[in-house]
């Protein structure tokens, strides 16, 4: 029952409606708290200005080479460069020599004056502290920022004055020169420092390539390379020979052997070798085995020709042995001279690429320092005559207007702050309003459906056809089971629960199935009922009905009767449940009309007796708290509660919007 209801756009409007004057009241609140602010608002001037940063000596890179007068290096600046630059103009030292020059008031304004000599009072701070408020000041008024894809910087300064913008834009520009030629200046020291390290260097460069020349004389290094090379092709072929030896040792030793594996040794003895002589040997002991071949074959094995041509094999056999054993002595003795030579080159040629390195480090370290002395020189020169890389595009501009307070953009800012703040504040105050103002509130939060919905009306009459709908409503719910004892209540005085039983009285006055009596119990609700003898006096002292009603056209009216207080023990006696039974026998319907639950507790008490409870709420009056509470006492009481009844509720939304949402 607490929580909140879905919302439609008919109670978005009506919240709307219904607040518009809050809405409006708000809205030119605003708008008039903008108007004075833009009124009183000190005005706010714009001075700009370009600078451009040119490729100079402020970006050279420890590689570029200065004494090459050939070609000129390509210099490039970063990005990091750019940024370098901007900070070095929001500087301290920049902004305090701007703030202390005399053309320049580092003061915001008269405002900032008062507030500057306010402070300096209360906090009793000294003139460094005024400095640095100053400094801060100008911080703020100053902004730089990078043109995109550019070595160009635009600033800009704000100030309560167009001259002061200017002038203090044109002094920060001086003042940033000054300091950039600072920053880039080479210091006396420096130049002293750089020309005594590149003397030294140089020494030690000079000495490098004498001992490289020394050790080149010394040595003969020229055509070392050219010699390794032919050292190494000797080598080869020197190992190759020694290869083919001591394979032909290993096939020599089975030529003595039986003539069967003459054929494979031949094939072996006739591949070409490096030396003549083996070459020829082995040629004259291929040419015997073939003459072997052929008179083994021709004659036999024991043939006198077979054992002399045997011998002389054998005697070839023995030569070429010889032969390769003088030779692959030679070979590898030649091997041997060879690896001490070219181990000895080696050596030689390692040592010379040593010395050659270092000469070329002692001379790369002297261009280094040369390089530095010659841009120390420069640099003095060029700070000496005020020379940098920076170029002023465009010149402080004097601002004709001010770009602040913007006094139309404020006013649409604060017409669209006082409609959304106007609407948020009007729905703040919906919720914490806890009236009831919709049939669907009373179906939300008081879990009862809503019966009827009364108009305000000018008059104390309500609206015939609304009551007829609420009989015609309680008639078809409870078609099962007739209601003849209806109780209309509300929960606290002045909810027009009267107005609402004599209107629903009046709808069934006239119904040909009975007459219908009206019941005025709370005293002073219904003019027309008799201020005579009434109920209470039936019950307690007796008599006929027809002396205690009276008729109003067709509807039959019964008072409360004299008695003002009703003890509780009237309610539950035989006489009040005879009276009942009597009432209900004679009339179709009774509508009792009782005092507010919360003030009276009538209604509880007759609440066991009526067939069912209407509840009045007036529109956006009591409280749903008290209305809930109401009710939960008639639940207590026995009584059931068939719906609720809207009064007095208003038509917010205007007819023309109402009917088209």
């Amino acid at each position: 029952m607490d929580q909140q209801r879905q919302l439609f756009l008919r109670d978005i409007l009506t919240v709307l409606f219904k607040r518009k004057v809050l809405i409006v009241l708000f809205i030119v609140l605003v708008l008039a708290g903008v108007f004075v602010g833009n009124m009183v608002w000190p005005p706010t001037y714009e001075s700009s200005a370009k600078i451009q940063l040119l490729r100079g000596r402020e970006t050279l890179q420890p590689t570029t080479p200065l004494t090459d007068s050939v070609s000129t290096p390509l210099i490039s600046m970063t990005k990091e460069d750019v940024n370098s630059e901007i900070q070095m103009i929001l500087s301290d030292d920049v902004l305090s020599a701007v703030a202390a020059r005399e053309a320049v008031e580092a003061q915001p304004g008269p405002v900032g004056q008062l507030r500057n000599t306010v402070v300096n009072v209360l906090t009793m701070s000294s003139e460094e502290d005024a400095q640095n408020r100053q400094v801060d000041v100008l911080r703020g008024a100053i902004s730089v920022r990078q043109v995109k894809d550019s070595y160009t910087m635009e600033l800009f300064c704000r100030w309560p004055n167009p001259e002061g913008a200017q002038a203090i834009l044109t002094a920060v520009i001086e003042e940033y020169k000054l300091k950039h030629n600072e920053v880039f200046s080479t210091p006396a020291e420096a130049d002293e420092v750089f020309s005594s390290k590149t003397e030294e260097i140089r020494g030690e460069w000079t000495a490098a390539q004498q001992a490289l020349q020394q050790f080149r004389e010394t040595n003969n290094v020229y055509g070392l390379e050219e010699e390794r090379d032919l050292l190494l092709e000797q080598y080869t072929i020197a190992k190759k020979l020694a290869l083919e030896l001591e394979q032909l040792e290993s096939l020599a030793e089975g030529a003595d052997a039986d003539a069967s594996a003459d054929d494979t040794i031949m094939s072996a003895l006739a591949r070409e070798t490096q030396s003549t002589v083996i070459t020829e040997l082995r040629l004259r002991l291929l040419e015997l085995m073939l003459r072997r071949n052929e008179i083994v074959q021709s004659k036999g094995p024991n043939h006198p020709e077979t054992i002399s041509i045997n011998n002389q094999v054998k005697q070839a056999l023995d030569r070429l042995n010889n032969a390769i054993d003088i030779s692959a002595q030679s070979t590898n003795e030649q091997i041997r001279q060879l690896e001490e030579r070219l181990r000895h080159l080696n050596n030689v040629i390692d040592e010379h690429d040593a010395l050659v390195e270092e000469a070329k480090i002692k001379q790369d370290a002297y261009v280094f320092f040369a390089e530095r002395v010659q841009e120390a020189r420069v640099n003095t020169v060029l700070s000496d005559a005020g020379i940098n890389n920076i170029v002023v595009v465009s010149d402080p501009s004097l601002p004709n207007s001010p770009i602040r307070p913007r006094k139309l953009f404020n006013l649409i800012l604060g017409l669209i702050a006082g409609v959304v703040g106007g609407i948020a504040l009007a729905f703040f105050f919906d919720y914490l309003d806890h009236g009831l103002k919709t049939p669907e509130d009373l179906e939300h939060y008081l879990g009862v459906p809503p019966l009827a919905s009364f108009l305000r009306g000018s008059g104390e009459k309500l609206d015939p056809k609304e009551a007829q709908r609420l009989s015609a409503i309680l008639d078809a719910a409870h078609s099962e089971n007739a209601l003849q004892i209806v109780q209309v209540v509300s929960s606290v005085p002045g909810e027009g629960a009267n107005r609402v039983a004599k209107a629903l009285a009046d709808a069934t006055a006239d119904d040909p199935a009975g007459p219908t009596l009206l019941v005025d119990v709370s005293g002073d609700g219904i003019r027309e009922a008799p201020s005579g003898r009434g109920l209470i006096d039936l019950v307690m002292d007796g008599g006929s009905v027809e002396d205690c009603v009276t008729t109003s056209g067709q509807l039959y009216l019964m008072g409360r009767g004299a008695q003002r207080d009703i003890p509780t023990y009237i309610w539950k006696s035989e006489r009040m449940q005879s009276l009942l039974s009597e009432l209900k026998g004679r009339f179709t319907r009774i509508v009792f009309l009782m005092p507010p639950v919360l003030q009276s507790g009538d209604a509880v008490n007759l609440a066991r007796h009526s067939d069912g409870i209407v509840m009045v709420v007036k529109f956006d009056s009591t409280r749903r708290e008290v209305v809930m509470r109401a009710m939960e006492q008639l639940a207590d009481g026995k009584g059931r509660v068939l719906g609720a009844v809207l009064t007095d509720r208003k038509q917010i939304i205007p007819s023309a919007v109402y009917k088209r949402i």
